[in-house]
């Protein structure tokens, strides 16, 4: 059985997914197809990891609705596990944007080889550092964005003050030369 992506979802305006257990049926496929074990911890990585990285690509947009829970074992999502542990006589076919499957693929192929215990290195030195995991190479930069193109802001990068305004870095307008003896 190969992962179906649908075309019928709008981009931008909801979800990749029209849920978690989706990417994660996509990412059990693609590990039965390889005939690869994919233990819960694992797959809840891959899942977190998927996510920002998804996130990161498009601007902060979700790949799929999740509350990731913060625990020993690293995040995991809750109703993913809920919904496995009780077995999926017939898995649904996942429902995935078609503009996601790029971003899953780069996740799986660097991701999918490593134990979890790696994996669970990667969140958590992301996480000590205070910024999203990295983020595969999924394609050549498209629309002439190249390696100097922005980076996208998501809404990890925004600060707010207490009372809702944005915060932005103080940036010099120009650059002062400093003077050599």
């Amino acid at each position: 059985m190969q992962p179906r992506i649908s075309a019928n979802i709008v981009p931008g305006a909801s979800p990749a997914a029209r849920s978690c257990l989706d990417v994660a049926i996509w990412f059990l496929v693609r590990a039965a197809n390889e005939r690869r074990q994919l233990p819960m911890q694992k797959l809840q990585l891959l899942l977190y990891l998927a996510q920002n990285a998804y996130e990161a690509r498009n601007g902060g947009g979700l790949l799929m609705p999740a509350a990731f829970v913060a625990g020993e074992q690293g995040p995991s999502e809750p109703n993913v596990a809920l919904a496995l542990e009780c077995g999926l006589a017939a898995p649904p076919e996942p429902q995935i944007d078609a503009g996601a499957e790029p971003i899953l693929t780069a996740i799986w192929r660097q991701y999918a080889a490593l134990p979890a215990e790696a994996l669970l290195r990667v969140v958590r030195n992301a996480a000590a550092k205070a910024s999203p995991p990295p983020v595969p190479d999924t394609s050549a930069p498209e629309d002439g964005a190249g390696e100097g193109a922005p980076k996208p802001r998501t809404h990890r990068d925004l600060r707010f003050t207490g009372d809702g305004r944005l915060v932005t870095r103080w940036m010099p307008r120009r650059r002062l030369q400093r003077k050599t003896s």
